[in-house]
């Protein structure tokens, strides 16, 4: 006869296995995440589900209810008008992320530390209201303590200063930025983060987006951390490529509003709205929309995005990024325009700083190569830029990985330009990446050890949590 403890201890069990259960099957979007949470408390139903209540429930979505919308109000202009071959491009990311071009905008591109670092030192230095700075990673080293330093005499100067870290992303720097801008007395805030467990709810969440706002005339957007490796000119043990765009125009205002959002999720506090938007600057010429993504209101806006411009292309996409680890949907949409003739280029780093996102990415070349992808290793230094050209035409730039722990778990912040002139360039940037690389061919990956490949496949099997 049962004990009544095991009798308890059963029926704790199974109510632990159907509450589970229900709350998934209810609120679990991919099928996959489905069976995984099933099978996890179906095994285990304790560990299973104290892991589900901990990284399973998303209570982003829940907060995001009680935030405004990230946009200032409409401005009265009527929709900018793009090129006929981009309509449906336009119209689709539209549609799924809400969000409105901006005509006349004036873009520049800052390649590496070296052009984005001193020209974001020289906007804060100049600010007269305020000066908002959001990054994933911030390293208390040689750079970084100019930050600092341009930081605290900003607020030293009167500036509303107001910096944004992701608490996991500050951990990888000792002393972290945190400590020592709060110690200058700077206004300053981890993305939430803590190794509390009552605050453990929020481990599986990061804030990857990277920019820089000043007097919300000025925004440098991209995929740069604050970190002295991403100056090539000076000797650094894992010097690390990217770049960064440079905005000013009716586009800095949505950006100063994905701010808002941030802060007032981090923190509680509500920063005021412009009165006025800023001069439209006359020589602006770039059509910019502001794309937030992350797992709240803003849900699948990069995925989207991707997915329509591989299917908008008609020539070439070109595409550079450090970590591919996409899901099954955009590796179809990849083979599908290469089939149909379009020139896909993949550029990727030779040696990754992660070893095993690259390990992960190799299981899924075979089949691409097959269908016509051209996959190019690109030899050191690390290359870590975010980048999308399609038809040299329209890029999409920001702090968005192929993978997804980025199009699904973090917080991202891209922008999609309408500019052939500046699309061109990166265009040609990428070229000249693509011809100092290795092209994978079919013969070299089918010659590839069993050993390897089976290393390649066993490290994709966790692609959903890398």
């Amino acid at each position: 006869m049962a004990e009544p403890g095991d009798v308890l201890l059963t029926l704790v069990a199974l109510a632990l296995i159907g509450a589970v259960a229900l709350h998934v099957v209810l609120y679990k979007r991919h099928v996959r995440a489905v069976w995984g949470w099933l099978a996890l408390v179906t095994l285990s139903p304790f560990f299973g589900g104290i892991l589900y209540l901990i990284l399973g429930i998303n209570r982003v979505h829940r907060i995001a209810r009680h935030l405004p919308l990230a946009l200032p109000p409409p401005a009265g202009d009527p929709e900018p008008i793009v090129p006929r071959a981009l309509a449906d491009l336009a119209r689709l990311i539209g549609e799924t992320s809400h969000r409105p071009l901006r005509a006349g905008n004036q873009i520049a591109l800052l390649i590496d530390g070296d052009e984005a670092y001193p020209a974001m030192l020289e906007a804060i230095r100049g600010a007269t209201s305020s000066v908002w700075l959001e990054t994933y990673l911030f390293d208390v080293d040689a750079w970084g303590r100019r930050f600092i330093d341009a930081l605290h005499q900003a607020q030293q100067r009167g500036i509303q200063v107001r910096v944004l870290i992701d608490g996991v992303g500050a951990q990888y720097s000792a002393p972290t930025a945190l400590s020592v801008l709060r110690r200058r007395g700077v206004e300053v805030a981890a993305f939430p983060w803590s190794p509390m467990p009552w605050r453990w709810t929020a481990l599986n969440l990061r804030n990857h987006r990277k920019c820089t706002l000043v007097d919300e005339r000025i925004a440098f957007v991209g995929g740069m951390n604050i970190r002295a490796h991403h100056v090539l000119s000076e000797p650094h043990r894992c010097p690390t490529r990217d770049m960064m765009l440079r905005l000013e125009g009716p586009i800095v205002p949505d950006l100063g509003s994905v701010f808002r959002g941030d802060w007032a999720y981090a923190t509680g506090e509500a920063l005021p709205e412009l009165s006025a938007p800023p001069q439209r600057s006359p020589s602006g010429g770039a059509i910019v929309r502001a794309l937030p993504d992350g797992p709240d209101g803003d849900i699948d806006v990069a995925w989207w995005a991707l997915l329509g411009a591989l299917a908008c292309a008609r020539r070439s996409v070109r595409i550079a990024t450090p970590y591919f680890l996409p899901e099954a949907e955009l590796l179809t949409a990849l083979s599908t325009a290469a089939l149909r003739g379009v020139q896909v280029d993949l550029v990727l780093p030779a040696r990754n700083n992660l070893p095993y996102m690259s390990w992960a990415a190799m299981a899924e070349a075979p089949e691409l190569v097959a269908h016509g992808v051209r996959i190019w290793l690109a030899p050191p230094p690390f290359d870590h830029s975010k980048l999308v050209v399609v038809d040299s035409s329209w890029l999409l730039v920001g702090s968005s990985n192929w993978d997804a722990r980025s199009l699904r778990l973090n917080f991202e912040l891209d922008v999609e330009c309408y500019d052939p002139q500046l699309a061109g360039r990166v265009a040609q940037l990428l070229d000249e990446r693509r011809d100092r690389a290795h092209r994978l061919t079919t013969e070299e990956l089918q010659a590839r050890s069993t050993l390897l490949q089976l290393r390649d496949r066993l490290v994709r099997l966790a692609k959903p949590y890398l």
